[in-house]
């Protein structure tokens, strides 16, 4: 009897314990689940915030580049108006030269008693003196002008310098942002990607205990001969999908595989993204912070550089690489470097 009961309670025990390990599997997934979904709506987040930057960036530049060329402007307008006070300036000192000669003759005419026509040479002297004293007040006033208009441009000119520097400054942090952003963003599609393949995991385990089916995997027998999209890398780790690459130098990134790039550009919540269809419904994907080389349309050999790698100093940054068929993502990793190219 007390055998029984322990064989009774041997099994209750290890129905409570089979149990409780499915809950604690169910809540893991669950909770798997819930942090794939932030990290997504994080990168969305991320993501429009990069574009809603790349847009002021834009608009600053084209604000700075009309500053550029209004500074260009009054500078070739300040010179110009130097020049009119230049030979303004020659003007008057030569007026008042002649005025000076004239002067002089006036008063020696004067002096003069054997002159016979002395009082008609004063009459002319006296006339032209007043002529030239006329111009060269009209030439005084006109200097005059021409400086106050060179003092208001050159104000001008000071302001418009002040607000290309701040304008610069903001472009530089706008820069700066940008790159910050960037980086957490690859970031945090490594951390989607990792949990992605820990939720794959989870669910795996969990049907280790419900019965068996015999499913055949979409596309699981998928065979075309890859290289590596990027050879100057520090390291690289791959999942159930794609390859994450390492790397901090600036690099060629290649075609893995002879195609023609159907995408290329921005893409809503993914950042910059190179595809190319290499045919039988088999595509590459790339991306990352990288400078996009190629446009939808190009035909691409393999090794032919669609992009290169933008870095920053003292920083590693990621490029991440996957294969898919029919849309779905396959074993990338395990399709690199096979040597046979049947599809």
């Amino acid at each position: 009897m007390n055998n029984k009961k322990l064989i009774f309670y041997s099994i209750c025990l290890s129905a409570l314990i089979s149990t409780n390990l499915l809950f604690a599997k169910t809540v893991n997934i669950r909770k798997l689940k819930d942090n794939l979904n932030e990290k997504n709506a994080e990168i969305t987040k991320i993501g429009a915030t990069i574009r809603t930057l790349e847009k002021r960036l834009g608009e600053t530049n084209e604000t700075f580049i009309e500053k550029n060329n209004e500074l260009k402007k009054l500078d070739n307008q300040i010179v110009k108006l130097k020049k009119e006070l230049s030979t303004s300036a020659f003007e008057i000192s030569k007026s008042y030269k002649t005025s000076k000669k004239i002067l002089n003759h006036y008063l020696l005419d004067k002096i003069d008693d054997r002159s016979q026509d002395k009082q008609l040479k004063r009459k002319v002297y006296l006339k032209l003196l007043s002529r030239k004293i006329s111009s060269l007040k009209k030439a005084q006033l006109s200097s005059q002008n021409l400086l106050n208009l060179i003092n208001d441009y050159e104000n001008s000119l000071k302001q418009t310098k002040q607000n290309e520097e701040s304008l610069y400054q903001l472009i530089v942090d706008l820069e700066n942002e940008k790159k910050v952003l960037g980086q957490s963003y690859v970031t945090k599609m490594e951390d989607k990607n990792e949990l992605e393949e820990a939720l794959e995991n989870a669910i795996a385990r969990q049907r280790v205990t419900k019965p068996k089916r015999n499913k055949k995997v979409a596309h699981s027998n998928i065979q075309i001969d890859l290289s590596n999209p990027i050879s100057n890398y520090i390291s690289l780790k791959g999942s159930k999908k794609g390859v994450t690459y390492k790397y901090n130098k600036v690099s060629p990134v290649y075609s893995s595989q002879s195609g023609q790039v159907v995408y290329a550009g921005e893409l809503a919540s993914y950042g910059k993204v190179i595809m190319i269809d290499h045919g039988h419904e088999i595509r590459s994907v790339i991306l990352g912070d990288i400078a996009i080389k190629v446009k939808k349309g190009d035909v691409i050999s393999r090794g032919g550089i669609v992009a290169y790698t933008n870095v920053d100093p003292g920083l590693t940054k990621s490029l991440y690489y996957e294969v898919r068929k029919k849309n779905i993502a396959q074993n990338t990793l395990s399709l690199i470097n096979k040597k046979t190219k049947n599809i």
